[in-house]
């Protein structure tokens, strides 16, 4: 979800309560895509997005990746990376089924064993919840789960239902490095 996109139901009235307006906020959105499109491997959409196709029949999304060679599908992108020798089986979703109050990356996990794909990495998103990383093995070899964060530093949402935010950032990074190597890093600061 790049932006809120409340245009359903009780939603338009929070929508119209933003400090940043419907018009601003998907203009900084297409900005920011406009910056990444030539780097992006796949895109999901997530339910924000879904919302405008549901009502109008138009998916906003799709002109963004014009520009990009990427994947792209509103539910699931399954695919291998190549990167300096070495092949990591991802799975990205939205959101993953058998979700946990207890562990955020919990459904990425379990998704492993209760679904039809083999995977090193899954990534997922849907929460307001700062970027996470779970690292797990299965088959004697080394599996991250990775959820993504919020764009935002401050959500009022999040924290009124109590979402975690570790150590109060957004976004994080999986590092690959040209031997194998793999490093999660919670911020992006810390990964550039």
């Amino acid at each position: 979800d790049g932006v809120d996109n409340w245009v359903i139901g009780k939603l338009t009235q929070l929508q119209r309560g933003q400090a940043l307006g419907f018009d601003a906020e998907r203009l900084l959105f297409e900005d920011w895509i406009s910056m990444i499109a030539p780097k992006l491997i796949a895109w999901v959409d997530g339910n924000h997005d879904a919302w405008t196709e549901k009502l109008v029949g138009i998916n906003p999304n799709r002109p963004l990746l014009d520009k990009a060679h990427a994947l792209w599908d509103r539910n699931q992108c399954a695919f291998e990376l190549h990167h300096c020798g070495y092949t990591r089986r991802m799975v990205i979703r939205h959101k993953w089924r058998y979700s946990s109050v207890f562990n955020p990356t919990h459904g990425l996990q379990v998704g492993w064993e209760r679904g039809d794909l083999d995977y090193d990495i899954a990534v997922g998103g849907h929460t307001h919840i700062g970027t996470m990383c779970h690292t797990f093995y299965r088959h004697n070899r080394i599996r991250h789960a990775i959820l993504t964060g919020t764009y935002k530093k401050i959500d009022p949402f999040g924290e009124e239902i109590g979402f975690p935010r570790p150590k109060g950032r957004g976004a994080g990074a999986l590092v690959l490095d040209v031997n194998g190597d793999q490093m999660f890093c919670d911020d992006l600061s810390t990964a550039a």
